[in-house]
């Protein structure tokens, strides 16, 4: 599923990284080891607005949808192997 988003667009903050902000969430934080009824972590998709493409995730649970925009990492994040 990384080397998909990645692929796609996604940076390796959007994916693993930390932050002390709990504003801010990477998608690996978001799916937390969570599954849909179809064992999928999370379906990667874009949308195209004008000139524009956004990123994002969903992630089906009993029926009921969750979403995850990759926002901008704050000024503090970093991959936790670079600590």
């Amino acid at each position: 599923m990384a080397a998909d988003a990645l692929s796609q667009g996604w940076t390796p903050l959007d994916l693993f990284g930390i932050s002390a902000d709990e504003q801010w969430q990477c998608l690996a934080a978001w799916i937390g080891g969570r599954r849909d009824e179809f064992n999928r972590a999370c379906i990667l998709l874009r949308e195209m607005r004008g000139d524009q493409t956004r990123l994002y995730a969903t992630q089906s649970l009993t029926g009921k949808r969750r979403w995850h925009y990759p926002d901008p990492a704050p000024a503090d994040a970093v991959l936790p192997w670079t600590m």
